[in-house]
């Protein structure tokens, strides 16, 4: 009987959707293709060798889980082992200003490959700046500072430097804490910034910070 299994690889997050049919699936679904190790890919290709459909998505340039076993090279393979291949590409981005795209085109286009080519569909906005810090520490006490610039200073202190810097600085437009976010990879990083927030006394709200794997049922399973 034909079915409709849903799995999670939970190593790497990608995604299969199969249709089984038989001893082989006949349609076969995968997404965050660039997360692909070479042994998954080994299996995806027996998986489909006797089906009719493979549709698969995925971005090379998102490919940044080597150190867990993927490979983008799979996307070179795939090329190769279905020489009949279409391939749709998504040029159109409606997500992000001018300026961010073209700040993420120059740092993707070092990547071997073909040009990337991506229109974005937002108005201008602010350009983007790049600071370099001499230490992660550095990093969070630059990035708690700058939200204290933003709003316009918390103490008096802050306010009347903000104030001076304004008269030279006509284009500085004062936030609120609600018009900012930091975004960053690690929680190792995410320690580190709420030190420099609570000492600047600068509220925030964290996302996202459960750990599944704290959860006690999935404590309880793998005990």
């Amino acid at each position: 009987t034909t079915h409709i299994l849903n799995m999670l690889i939970a190593d790497n997050d990608t995604s299969f959707l199969f249709e089984k049919c038989g001893n082989y699936y006949k349609h076969l679904m995968i997404d965050e293709f660039q997360d692909i190790s070479p042994i998954q890919y080994r299996l995806i290709m027996e998986w489909t060798k006797q089906g009719r459909e493979l549709f698969v998505i995925g971005d090379p340039d998102q490919s940044i889980y080597g150190f867990r076993g993927s490979d983008a090279k799979c996307f070179e393979h795939l090329k190769n082992d279905f020489t009949d291949m279409s391939i749709i590409r998504l040029t159109e981005n409606y997500r992000s200003t001018p300026q961010v795209i073209s700040g993420a085109v120059k740092v993707i286009s070092q990547n071997p490959g073909m040009e990337r080519v991506i229109h974005p569909n937002r108005p201008d906005s602010t350009p983007v700046r790049l600071v370099t810090a001499g230490s992660e520490m550095g990093e969070a006490v630059f990035t708690a500072k700058e939200i204290n610039r933003l709003i316009g200073g918390i103490d008096m202190l802050d306010v009347q430097q903000t104030q001076e810097t304004q008269k030279t600085h006509t284009e500085h437009k004062t936030r609120s804490f609600a018009d900012i976010a930091v975004l960053y990879r690690t929680h190792r990083q995410a320690e580190l910034l709420e030190k420099c927030l609570q000492r600047e006394g600068i509220p925030y709200v964290i996302a996202g910070r459960e750990d599944f794997l704290a959860e006690k049922t999935v404590r309880g399973c793998l005990c």
